[in-house]
């Protein structure tokens, strides 16, 4: 089965980005528009994505990386037979477009770039593709090993394709420098809220630490590589919570860094201690150096229902979320890994999300507990475990309206605390 990857809901905000490098070295393929932001309205529709090809090691080798736009069958066979040696996959370009995104030739591992999601319009034709990539971090290990990342993808349009516009992302590699439960930014003050600090040089972290932490001496940091990203919970009037960072971005049209995060209340086994003054959590991350000012990502809950979750002995193989959007789909997994009558499920409108811990997880329980939608359009699916009442494979499986989004899972252990 070809994996799915899907698009943007339309009806979402999208905050991304435009810039694309040179079109593709089969000369064929159409050259995308680059450096516009163009406005997302009620005219274009998400379109439903299919992964062709994804992996690191593309033949074509370019200098900068690349995003093509393939409306026929001549381009499509230059473009694959630069890409790969191996047969020309069928596309069906009466109802198909391709998008490709390539990475230039790269020393170390974990890089990558993703088609995260198409939209079109469809009074013009136009497509906008939100391309994000990802780079490894030069403060971190690296992996001696030459790579070209590249997606493939198919979009299956709504109207003939005329252009396309690339919306460029960074996805930022970042690790903790330091994190805890009192900046003294909202100290005493019960109405501060949630806020974000950027340091790109000394005398800016320097600035930021005084009011953060005086009298103390500020981490180090290697401001050629990396910058300093704070990510401060606000006050909170409880003991024992916690920010936890989990995703940056950074949107390049807009020059903006978006920023997932939670504030993890305490999870102690004990009662917590009442405290007199409230708490001002903070996490202080070293970001790979990018361009733009820090705001938090707005996310909406996606509802839900759930339609079955336990432990199974048929689930062997690895652990994964998938989408599934068509009947077949679902009857084959419902069949190998549950067994029991397969339920019925109206896909015209309604999509499911599953969760299986196989081999991986035993003796827990799983439960999908919550789906945020992302500003583009990416379901993120947070799935809490929990160390008591589990069994051999547990599973976890939802419906809920039908979108042209990937999915990225979430674990979260819920595990009561001694």
């Amino acid at each position: 089965m070809r994996v799915r990857n899907a698009s943007i809901l339309v009806t979402l905000c999208l905050a991304a980005c435009g810039s694309s490098g040179g079109s593709g070295s089969s000369g064929a393929v159409p050259a995308t528009n680059s450096n516009i932001n163009p406005a997302i309205t009620p005219s274009f529709e998400p379109l439903e994505l299919t992964t062709i090809d994804r992996g690191d090691n593309s033949n074509m080798v370019t200098r900068s990386p690349h995003n093509d736009l393939v409306t026929e069958d001549m381009a499509w066979i230059n473009l694959w037979q630069a890409h790969s040696s191996t047969k020309v996959p069928t596309v069906d370009f009466g109802l198909n477009s391709v998008v490709g995104s390539f990475l230039e030739q790269l020393s170390n591992g974990g890089n990558s770039t993703e088609v995260v999601g198409v939209v079109q319009d469809v009074n013009s034709g136009d497509l906008v593709a939100t391309i994000r990539d990802s780079r490894a971090a030069p403060f971190q290990p690296q992996i001696a090993i030459t790579t070209t990342p590249f997606h493939i993808v198919s979009a299956a349009f709504k109207t003939p394709v005329t252009t396309m516009t690339v919306r460029q992302q960074s996805d930022l590699k970042f690790e903790t420098v330091t994190s805890g439960s009192r900046s003294n930014i909202g100290f005493n003050n019960p109405n501060a809220g949630e806020s974000f600090h950027v340091a790109r040089n000394q005398a800016e972290l320097d600035a930021f630490w005084q009011l953060h932490s005086p009298g103390t001496t500020p981490p180090t940091f290697d401001f050629n590589i990396s910058m300093m990203v704070a990510v401060l919970g606000g006050s909170n009037p409880n003991f024992g919570n916690t920010v936890r960072t989990k995703r940056i971005v950074h949107d390049r049209s807009t020059d903006t860094i978006r920023v997932i995060h939670e504030v993890d209340p305490y999870r102690g086994g004990a009662a917590p201690p009442i405290i007199l003054t409230p708490e001002t959590p903070f996490q202080i991350l070293r970001v790979v150096l990018s361009s733009g000012s820090a705001r938090a990502e707005a996310l909406s809950n996606a509802s839900f229902t759930s339609i079955a979750s336990g432990n199974s002995t048929l689930n062997p193989g690895n652990e994964g979320l998938t989408i599934i959007r068509d009947a077949a789909t679902f009857d084959a997994i419902w069949t190998s890994k549950i067994g029991t009558a397969v339920p019925v499920v109206d896909f015209s409108t309604t999509q499911v999300v599953a969760y299986f811990a196989n081999v991986t997880r035993v003796n827990i329980s799983s439960r999908i507990a919550r789906i945020s939608i992302t500003e583009d359009g990416e379901l993120l699916t947070r799935v809490e475990t929990n160390s008591f009442g589990g069994g051999p494979s547990s599973y976890s499986i939802v419906t809920m309206p039908k979108t042209f989004s990937p999915a990225r899972l979430e674990l979260f252990d819920v595990t009561p605390r001694p």
